[in-house]
């Protein structure tokens, strides 16, 4: 998927971990973005979710294994996102 991602944020280089907004801020200063013009996607409801919503934004949760059946924004795979963008 590298041909769609421009840039990439890695904890260790913040210096603090998910679900810290200081994460999702770096993201969104590296590419000048509001965080409403956004939609984040993960894998951990806690840390993907929580940490977008403390910033404003949007998340979905990419639950392949059907383990958060009670998170209303969730795809099943990376394909399901296209109904979201």
């Amino acid at each position: 998927i590298r041909q769609w991602v421009d840039h990439v944020v890695v904890s260790a280089d913040v210096g603090v971990t998910k679900p810290d907004p200081r994460i999702f801020h770096r993201a969104l200063e590296m590419i000048q973005v509001a965080p409403g013009d956004v939609l984040l996607c993960g894998d951990d409801p806690r840390r993907d979710m929580a940490g977008a919503a403390a910033v404003g934004g949007r998340c979905v949760l990419v639950d392949r294994e059907q383990r958060y059946p009670d998170v209303a924004q969730r795809v099943s795979s990376l394909a399901e996102l296209m109904g979201w963008i």
